[in-house]
């Protein structure tokens, strides 16, 4: 199944002239190429003003998964059973911050299929998580289901929502392929992970 997403953000930051913000992240936030997002940040160039208009302030402003969470998460326990904090996540790059640095807390690509399950994105059949190999879940979310990121989507204009049908997570992991490399932002257990997020778009002539 392949699906055209097109990532929703924020107008991007100018260049910062002094980092003004805190860099404390309890892991942290890499790029597909596997720079640290916060050595991008205070640059200038296309590669760190690209990242700052996909993450913009986001993984400073969510620096750890107790974060991005509702409750308290005593430090390096998994979330089990405690929910997304939607509500605080307005960007596309803020969501996918965050899944990060939640996916850190799990030891188990199952059981972190399990708890994006539980907050309210379906995932889609045949794309089971696979014990071994490298591979992909995808999930999606549909604005009329309850629960997911309804901030998010209310946090667009009636414009935006007219061209965007439901929101797509796509979960890739790996053990030992060159595909790693795209997903060194972080693991569960032994496998490498990394996270496309998006909406799946209708384009109106």
């Amino acid at each position: 199944m392949i699906l055209t997403v097109l990532s929703w953000v924020r107008a991007p930051p100018s260049v910062p002239s002094a980092v003004t913000v805190d860099l404390t992240e309890e892991h942290p936030f890499l790029m597909a190429n596997g720079k640290r997002y916060r050595d991008l940040y205070p640059l200038s160039g296309t590669e760190a003003k690209n990242a700052r208009s996909n993450y913009g302030t986001a993984p400073f402003d969510f620096p750890s998964a107790q974060s991005c969470l509702n409750g308290n998460l005593p430090e390096g326990a998994p979330p089990t059973h405690h929910e997304f904090a939607w509500d605080k996540l307005l960007t596309v790059g803020a969501v996918e911050v965050c899944l990060a640095r939640v996916m850190h807390r799990f030891s188990e690509v199952e059981e972190a299929v399990a708890w994006l399950e539980a907050q309210g994105l379906a995932r889609q059949s045949g794309t089971e998580p696979i014990a071994s190999d490298d591979g992909a879940v995808f999930f999606m979310w549909n604005p009329a289901a309850n629960g997911g990121p309804h901030a998010l989507w209310n946090a667009m204009s009636e414009r935006e929502r007219s061209i965007r049908l439901s929101f797509v997570v796509t979960m890739s992991f790996c053990s030992d392929s060159p595909v790693c490399s795209r997903l060194e932002a972080s693991t569960i257990g032994v496998r490498s992970f990394a996270f496309d997020v998006g909406f799946n778009t209708v384009y109106h002539k």
